[in-house]
């Protein structure tokens, strides 16, 4: 085996681990760019103070190094397995305390696989060691395809680990074997240091690559709603340009390198490039708006997306690092690595930690084209480059950056109507999150293009959690996942909950939902029953040891980065575990971004953990249908629901389902466990294959005549005893009526009035005489 070709595989191992790492991470900390941050803080720093320490002494791949291989390779799955399971860490959640952990499993790692490329370059001169990471980064950006698009949902995160830790041993067997050989007893030499200003300028472009890395990861998440593909098509274009310079410069001869503005042009050309680039985005999205992706790509539209937007950056970009290799002495490329990684680990540092949540995207953008006119002034050699540096500066200054737009709110996308006016805006961790009012009508969003919900129609909200506050036996302890505008939360309130926890991963939308969503949540975030906690909602309830009534999940985007985490069968085994003997768990979901095949798959997950699940509607619209699963250890209790009626302190309220029983079962529409998905997988945390599914483009989505076959497949010949303690005859009617008035409805939205009035007199024969309107 040749070193190009092994460092082909090796690059392919390394970043397939590094994906791995990277999911882990997402599923540690629920999400967010702070977990991308961990995760490539100790990549670049366990592999740069590895490059450090194996270029400056004699360096032989022996048994030693294999027993320290193998031992980092169990390493890392061991501590990921603790900092995902152990109840002390989730008790006492620092996010600080995840990120140290997630730093301290893989740092062992990323340390030992950086003797390889050491090992390499004192066999091969200045140009050959180019050539060699030109091979290297090839092989990362087959990693990046296999383990970012087309391994996770048919083998899972932990067999993409195993065979890449399988092909990394042999790889170190094989040098070790060799390394007995003539040719490379140049392995025990030391190499030699590279002069000073290669060493600071290796520096500064990890520093400033990985921090823009980080940005144009926090652009796409803004601009596709963090989908399953964000990274990956990030890192994909990333490292493909990457290698193309690498290989360009590797075969450049040493007269063109050598002429002094090769280097400045380069770097000039990639400050540039970064606000370009920004403008770019900026215009495709229409500020911040919308994003228009070719749905004809499939699931690699957001691949295509990036390359339209990122190419004029990542080009110059990626032409700096292999100039700088290539100008350091023979056998010195460990140390000029070492550099690069070490400033590519303070990059992570401030990408993921310091300046998202002080300077926000665009200053983060600033802070990463500022860092290549220093590299012109340290690394061009000239006064003229000096004052093409201070030039460059002096043009990203006026473009003023920091003004770019944070949001451009769409009422198209809100599904609202009149003019957007943004009312607050904050960005952190999580994303960008901001309050628009449309025509008075306020409205809560995360990342520009998803809406959490507003004040529009407060009633169906609440009704996420008041519809199961009546299903409840017993109304002493709940949890509410997902706060959002608190309105869903708000809805559990007339029940007089002893003890109420609302959990939020995103700490700004807390802010936004007490200062801005008060009069619509009837203040209930304030209230002394509700206590709220900025954490994911799995790890919220390992680390809570309480059991509960009753646990509602509000809405989530199952296509969100860490959101296909809220619907694995994982998760729904720690929310069994979490409830009481006779308690509770409901699942609303949003159909209208569900296809069946994705909605099946939910289904069965569920029903791996739970024997009963029921099924509701929260509104008879198949436009935007919301259902709900209701998930128990045992029967519900259909004359104890009756009498819950009695204990609603509003009952006064214009919403049906408030005043009477009929209204309530009118919104049942059948029992899961009936519905057939046997044949549909089950969605996993090591196999994640909802998020995968949900992120592709051009999908058949559950709205309007899909919505209502699918609302016909689970309510057609449905059991109901199977759910209920008993089923009368009238609640069997009052069940047929709400599915007819989801029928009437739709009927009504389509031109087809006789049969909508049809359905609609089925409906309101089946209602109580009180509940009928004129």
């Amino acid at each position: 085996m040749t070193p190009p070709f092994f460092f082909l595989l090796l690059g392919a191992a390394i970043f397939a681990i590094e994906t791995v790492a990277i999911q882990w991470n997402i599923r540690a900390f629920g999400g967010a760019s702070a977990s991308t941050g961990a995760a490539l803080l100790a990549f670049f720093a366990g592999s740069g103070l590895g490059y450090l320490y194996y270029s400056r002494r004699a360096l032989r791949l022996n048994s030693k190094f294999i027993i320290s291989l193998v031992l980092s390779l169990l390493w890392l799955p061991i501590v990921y397995k603790l900092l995902d399971s152990a109840d002390f860490i989730h008790r006492n959640s620092g996010f600080t305390l995840k990120v140290l952990l997630s730093i301290f499993a893989t740092f062992p790692a990323y340390f030992t696989f950086s003797a390889f490329f050491p090992a390499a370059s004192k066999l091969l001169d200045g140009k050959s060691t180019t050539s060699l990471y030109a091979w290297n980064t090839a092989g990362t950006l087959a990693g990046v395809i296999l383990a970012s698009f087309v391994l996770p949902p048919i083998a899972g995160y932990r067999l993409i680990y195993l065979a890449s830790s399988a092909l990394l041993l042999c790889g170190a067997i094989y040098l070790s074997v060799n390394s007995r050989n003539e040719s490379l007893k140049v392995l025990s030499a030391r190499a030699p240091l590279p002069a000073r200003n290669i060493l600071i300028a290796a520096f500064i472009s990890g520093t400033a690559g990985i921090l823009y890395e980080t940005v144009l990861i926090r652009q796409m998440a803004v601009a596709t709603d963090n989908t399953a593909y964000s990274f990956g098509s990030v890192t994909f274009f990333y490292i493909l340009f990457a290698a193309l310079a690498s290989a360009l410069i590797a075969r450049l001869p040493s007269k063109v390198l050598s002429a002094k503005p090769f280097f400045p042009l380069s770097a000039t050309t990639a400050a540039l490039g970064i606000l370009y680039s920004a403008t770019i985005f900026i215009s495709e999205t229409n500020g911040l708006a919308t994003v228009v992706i070719d749905n004809s790509a499939g699931p690699f539209s957001s691949l295509l997306f990036a390359l339209k937007i990122f190419w004029p950056s990542l080009i110059p970009i990626t032409l700096v690092f292999p100039q700088i290799i290539r100008s350091a002495p023979a056998g010195s490329g460990g140390f000029v690595l070492a550099a690069n990684m070490t400033g590519g680990a303070a990059g992570a540092l401030l990408g993921g930690f310091i300046l998202i949540p002080n300077a926000g995207l665009w200053g983060m953008t600033l802070v990463a084209a500022l860092l290549y006119p220093l590299l012109t002034y340290i690394y061009g050699r000239g006064n003229r480059w000096n004052l093409t540096a201070a030039a460059s500066i002096v043009i990203l200054l006026f473009i003023k950056p920091w003004n770019f737009p944070k949001i451009t709110p769409d009422a198209i996308s809100a599904g609202m109507k009149g003019a957007p006016q943004l009312i607050d805006v904050k960005e952190g961790r999580y994303g960008i999150v901001s309050v628009v009012s449309f025509g008075g009508n306020k409205t809560l969003w995360l990342n520009s293009s998803y809406v959490l919900g507003g004040n529009r129609s407060p009633s169906d909200d609440r009704r996420l959690g008041f519809l199961p506050s009546l299903l409840a036996k017993e109304h002493k302890d709940a949890a509410v996942i997902g706060i959002a505008t608190g309105i869903s939360l708000s809805g559990l309130m007339p029940f007089n909950w002893h003890n109420i926890n609302g959990v939020e991963i995103v700490p700004e939308i807390v802010e936004m939902a007490k200062l801005h969503f008060a009069e619509d949540n009837n203040n209930a975030l304030t209230k002394q029953s509700v206590e709220t906690a900025i954490e994911d909602g799995r790890h919220f309830l390992k680390g809570k040891r309480q059991a509960y009534d009753l646990i509602v999940s509000d809405l989530f985007i199952p296509w969100q980065e860490g959101s296909a985490a809220l619907y694995s069968v994982e998760h729904f085994h720690g929310i069994k575990n979490s409830l009481k003997e006779d308690g509770l768990f409901m699942l609303w979901l949003p159909m209208y971004e569900l296809t069946h095949e994705e909605f099946t798959l939910i289904l069965r997950t569920l029903c791996a953990e739970f024997p009963i699940v029921s099924i509701w509607q929260n509104g008879f619209s198949s436009k935007a249908p919301v259902v709900g699963l209701c998930a128990s250890l045992s029967k519900l209790n259909s004359e104890l629901i009756s009498n819950n009626f009695g204990l609603i302190t509003d009952s006064t309220s214009s919403d049906q389902i408030r005043r009477h029983p009929a209204a309530l079962f009118a919104r049942c529409i059948g029992v899961a466990n009936q519905y057939s998905v046997g044949t549909s997988p089950i969605n996993t945390l090591d196999k994640p294959i909802l998020g995968f599914w949900a992120a592709k483009a051009d999908r058949k989505l559950l709205i309007d005549d899909r919505y209502i076959h699918e609302l016909s497949m689970l309510s057609n010949g449905a059991i109901m005893t199977d759910a209920f303690t008993t089923w009368t005859t009238e609640m069997e009617l009052w069940r047929k009526a709400g599915v007819s008035m989801t029928l009437s409805v739709y009927e009504l939205l389509n031109g087809n009035r006789e049969a909508a009035y049809s359905h609609f007199d089925s409906y309101k024969n089946a209602m109580p005489q009180s509940l009928q309107r004129p």
